[in-house]
């Protein structure tokens, strides 16, 4: 499976045409690779003459420096780099999705979970280019796949695990800060999916993962208060992408292609960015539409429709908009019937249907929050894939033990 990926990825690689290799992000260019260098060079985080870069956590330049610094090494270009990054990020990411979906449906169906999400473009469109979304995949898939063995057992998993499965989830929010809040996601599944535990057993194993989270992510919020002279969640750049996700429709450039809009909503984004002081945060840009739903309700609701939506097929640039939401047509019939007909069988497969929508939510919200865009929400599209063999089993047939299922490979 893990070679299979790796060919598919290289394969998307060469047939992508030229005008689709377009960036969808300035964010490595101005922000990442130079930090990155900068560590490199003995210089710390920082960005140009020595800045300190507390606007973004460090975990993707701390990534791209080891990256840097192994293809000087081995006197690869920059470009091989990343692509064997993309190339091995797919293969991990496929196996432990095929381990998640054996340890519901078996092996032999479990197959078609990896096999069908190397056919979604847009997991391999991330690896067009060098982005901090391929080595999260990689940790937070890691986070998710040993937080769901370790919830799936009888016992509900030894302690060292699930802290095991926090640090992953807090290393996860160092290269990607979407992900600060899926701690207290997977605590909060812990606890409701769980209930054969003692509530004393469950607040234990909740602990674990919780404390794992915090001692991954304090080291940098200690350096970060020390640099910023206050409590700074993770970067400063949060304030920023408030703004942006409730301004994103306005100053189209050579960058952003102009989105169409109703006039209604964009004036209500020019009078968000008029307020922008108020708008500072994710907790202010709330408030001030919660103000403008008093007066403006329709418009309210028409924007925070629109970001719904754009959630799924939003880019950054504003281009290939509409082929995108028509692919994400063609899969979500799809991932839908699987998800209802592995919540009907009951048992493990309900809780792996209620594990993986629950943090499909939670990205999706995360993305609505800051700037509706797919690349927020693809990381937990995958999962999703691990539901579809649902459709292969007869209904009421069990899937076979891993003993059988070892049985009857070997036998194969």
């Amino acid at each position: 499976m893990f070679a299979i990926a790796v060919l598919v990825t290289l394969l998307f690689q060469t047939v992508l045409p030229a005008e689709l290799r377009v960036a969808e992000s300035t964010d490595y260019t101005s922000l990442y690779a130079p930090v990155a260098r900068n560590i490199l060079a003995g210089r710390g985080i920082t960005v140009g003459a020595g800045t300190p870069a507390i606007g973004t956590p460090p975990g993707y330049p701390v990534v791209l420096a080891g990256l840097f610094g192994l293809a000087d090494s081995l006197g690869l270009p920059e470009g091989a780099a990343h692509l064997a990054l993309a190339c091995v990020a797919m293969g991990i990411c496929c196996v432990l999705v095929y381990f998640m979906a054996r340890s519901v449906w078996g092996a032999l169906p479990a197959l078609v979970a990896p096999l069908i999400w190397m056919t979604y473009p847009f997991t391999l469109w991330l690896t067009k280019q060098p982005n901090s979304e391929i080595p999260f995949l990689i940790v937070f898939y890691g986070a998710f796949g040993l937080f769901w063995s370790s919830l799936s057992e009888p016992s509900g998993g030894a302690h060292r695990r699930y802290l095991l499965a926090g640090l992953l989830v807090g290393a996860a929010a160092l290269i990607r800060p979407i992900a600060i809040g899926a701690g207290v996601a997977f605590g909060a599944l812990l606890w409701l999916t769980r209930r054969d535990l003692s509530a004393r057993s469950r607040l234990g194993l909740v602990t674990a993962l919780l404390l794992g989270n915090l001692l991954a992510v304090s080291p940098w919020e200690v350096w970060l208060y020390g640099k910023a002279g206050r409590v700074v969640v993770l970067g400063t750049n949060g304030a920023a992408s408030a703004v942006d996700g409730v301004t994103f429709a306005l100053d189209a450039t050579d960058y952003r292609k102009e989105m169409r809009v109703p006039a209604e909503v964009k004036l209500l984004m020019r009078d968000a960015r008029a307020h922008s002081q108020q708008v500072g945060s994710p907790r202010a840009a709330f408030a001030f539409l919660l103000g403008e739903l008093k007066e403006r309700p329709l418009v309210v609701a028409e924007l925070v429709a629109l970001k719904i939506a754009r959630s799924w097929y939003g880019t950054d640039t504003g281009r290939h908009e509409a082929a995108i939401l028509l692919i994400q047509a063609l899969y979500a019939p799809l991932v839908l019937w699987a998800s209802v007909a592995a919540f009907r069988r009951g048992g493990k497969s309900r809780r792996l249907t209620i594990a993986v929508w629950t943090i499909v939510v939670y990205f999706w919200a995360m993305a609505f929050a800051a700037v509706p865009l797919l690349r927020y929400t693809v990381p937990a599209i995958g999962l999703l894939f691990a539901l579809v063999p649902a459709l292969f089993i007869r209904a009421g047939a069990a899937p076979p033990s891993p003993a059988a299922a070892r049985a009857m490979e070997a036998h194969a």
